[in-house]
């Protein structure tokens, strides 16, 4: 890796550092990649624009992943915030406060669902209109290889969800979001031998061609700060490893800062 680096370095190009792993290697993906670094410096590689980092999964999907115009971009923002959090032990969310936040950083046309509207039905639904970038705010769970989240009935109650019913949903659509961010604990997986069964992982495999998703706790003034910084790099260029890079690197004196990770099935990095 020395030599890739110093080379690129030498070309003035960006080193396109992929992390692949066999399905069957558990336990290597469960290590913490983003928080690599040069050998010879001892500089955190995640946090330069000199490397871009992104874990490669395979998809089954054979769907071909066609880019967006950026003038057409759309999001859907789902805000999984039941009224009853506290019943599962589980930080409450402000809607308000994470619709707001949502909108000033993805800053492009969005819908939002949330509260008693973010149920598997309506996101279901939703989705099947065609968005590029799929937002998803709430609380999710790996318990004994399979996921689970914190989505609301018709009445606000939580309904606790296997991210497999969230999946399927996803693998029916005849155009997939180009992204999806989860902004959810867990969602990359976490230190355990279940991080393929974690919610990001299987949007990958289900046809999401890039997910941006947390390898363990995710603290929310961490997301505060990475996703306005996300989404400001990838509308100005949208080249998704890029924008990781620089979004990682407005977080770095955060103590989580390595927790964001990027899960893609693209060869090259375009989303739009």
């Amino acid at each position: 890796m020395i030599n890739a680096l110093r080379l690129a370095q030498a070309s003035n190009t960006p080193l396109r550092l992929q992390v692949r792993l066999a399905a069957s290697a558990a336990r290597l993906h469960a290590l913490r990649w983003e928080t690599l670094c040069d050998p010879v410096t001892g500089v955190s590689l995640a946090t330069s624009q000199q490397v871009w980092i992104s874990r490669t999964l395979a998809s089954n999907e054979w769907t071909p992943v066609t880019p967006w115009p950026h003038q057409t971009l759309r999001a859907l923002a789902v805000i999984a915030a039941p009224n009853n959090l506290a019943d599962y032990q589980l930080a409450e969310l402000t809607v308000v406060d994470e619709i707001a936040r949502a909108q000033a950083a993805l800053g492009i046309q969005t819908t939002t669902l949330a509260g008693a509207a973010a149920t598997l039905d309506q996101i279901g639904t939703a989705l099947r209109e065609g968005y590029t970038i799929l937002y998803f705010v709430g609380h999710s769970r790996t318990v004994e290889g399979e996921t689970y989240l914190w989505l609301s009935d018709a009445v606000g109650k939580a309904v606790v969800t296997p991210g497999a019913a969230l999946t399927r949903r996803v693998r029916e659509l005849q155009r997939r979001p180009l992204l999806g961010t989860l902004i959810a604990c867990d969602s990359a997986g976490s230190e355990d031998d279940n991080t393929l069964a974690a919610l990001g992982p299987q949007l990958v495999t289900a046809g999401i061609p890039a997910v941006i998703a947390a390898q363990g706790y995710l603290s929310l003034e961490t997301a505060a700060r990475f996703i306005p910084a996300l989404f400001t790099a990838l509308r100005s260029r949208g080249q998704v490893e890029r924008a990781v890079a620089e979004a990682r690197a407005a977080i770095r004196e955060r103590h989580d800062w390595w927790v964001p990770t990027l899960l893609t099935s693209l060869d090259d990095g375009w989303l739009w």
